[in-house]
């Protein structure tokens, strides 16, 4: 199959995410290093990541020969939505060791919760198998599987899973852009309502640099379980 042949609806992929908002909301949270989450509050923002950003070389590889026509075609749609969308990931809880470990430098970080709608995110997929995704053929060429780009987008090896990871995406023209890097603002749709302080973090829940936060934001420390492998 010649590559010219194959396309990829890029338009369509993000669709049921349009970050309209919806009347619910979904608890997530963000896990940082102290310094960075520290910004994040003071600059009211969040750093976007970009497609090729992400720390897992397998992210966004299919079960297909990547010298093949259509699984180049798939890299060039992939790129296409890089170039107009970037992604925050969040994790729907913050009880996991883990995670703190690996996201919020050993547990000297902070992570911060933030009210999301719920029909926005997609929830990421775990799985021992790369997605295979499905074409389908429509006016004399060969068209790449919307919902499969989807899947492509969502899906993570198996060992993942502790994330329970939930991807928020963003049109970059939504986005402030500082050089090479784009930041979304604190809003309805990414709203800040918790403040937790790693077990170690040097930060004291009454550090001034907090006190721009509003009176509906809480601030607690995180603190071992005597009795389980959890935060709480």
């Amino acid at each position: 199959m010649d590559e010219g042949d194959v396309w990829g609806d890029a338009g369509g992929v993000f669709e049921e995410h349009s970050w309209l908002g919806g009347d619910t909301k979904l608890r997530v949270y963000r896990f940082l290093d102290e310094e960075y989450a520290i910004r994040s509050i003071q600059e009211r923002r969040l750093k976007v990541s970009r497609l090729d950003d992400l720390n897992d070389p397998f992210e966004f590889q299919v079960a297909l020969d990547r010298s093949s026509a259509e699984s180049i075609a798939i890299t060039e749609t992939l790129k296409n939505l890089s170039d107009q969308w970037g992604v925050l990931c969040f994790s729907r809880g913050w009880g996991n060791p883990v995670i703190w470990s690996h996201y919020a430098r050993k547990h000297y970080g902070i992570a911060l919760g933030f009210e999301i709608p719920d029909d926005g995110p997609m929830t990421v997929t775990y799985a021992n198998a790369l997605p295979a995704p499905r074409f389908t053929r429509r006016d004399e060429r060969t068209e790449i599987d919307t919902q499969s780009i989807q899947e492509i987008l969502a899906t993570k090896f198996a060992h993942w899973h502790y994330e329970q990871e939930v991807r928020a995406w963003y049109e970059l023209e939504s986005c402030t852009r500082e050089g090479d890097y784009y930041f979304k603002t604190f809003s309805a749709e990414l709203n800040l309502r918790e403040v937790i302080l790693g077990a170690r973090c040097a930060v004291a829940e009454a550090d001034e640099r907090l006190r721009l936060l509003a009176s509906s934001v809480t601030v607690r420390r995180a603190a071992l379980s005597h009795d389980r492998y959890e935060m709480k």
